[in-house]
């Protein structure tokens, strides 16, 4: 029996690293820390404090701290009322996957599987 080859802590964190990059809770991770940059650039912009901000949202200075620190569930709703008090507005947009293997069905983990429904004009 050959004896096992230690792997050094940074190759194996290289590996865990590369092969988390393709789930749906890396991207999450990405989506929130845009977000809350674009807050929080927003803020300073407008010279804006923790507090003002809490203040405009009708909510505590420790739910603004949450909200920017990833630990607070971020919805649509909450994103909309945080443009609003910022005096800004919220876009979004899908862009195509470039230098990834693309697949036709839902990712995994994602929620609906690979039963996607069409979008229509009715819909």
């Amino acid at each position: 029996m050959k004896p096992k080859r230690s792997v050094a802590p940074s190759e194996w964190f290289e590996r865990e690293l590369a092969a988390s990059k393709d789930t749906p809770e890396y991207e999450l991770e990405w989506l929130l820390l845009d977000v809350e940059e674009a807050i929080h650039t927003s803020m300073e912009a407008r010279g804006m404090s923790r507090s003002e901000l809490a203040e405009r949202l009708g909510t505590s200075r420790a739910f603004v701290t949450k909200l920017l620190g990833g630990q607070e569930n971020l919805t649509l709703k909450t994103l909309v009322r945080v443009a609003n008090a910022l005096e800004m507005k919220v876009e979004t947009k899908f862009v195509p996957r470039t230098g990834e293997n693309v697949r036709a069905a839902a990712r995994p983990g994602l929620r609906g599987g690979d039963k996607r429904r069409k979008l229509t004009r009715a819909n």
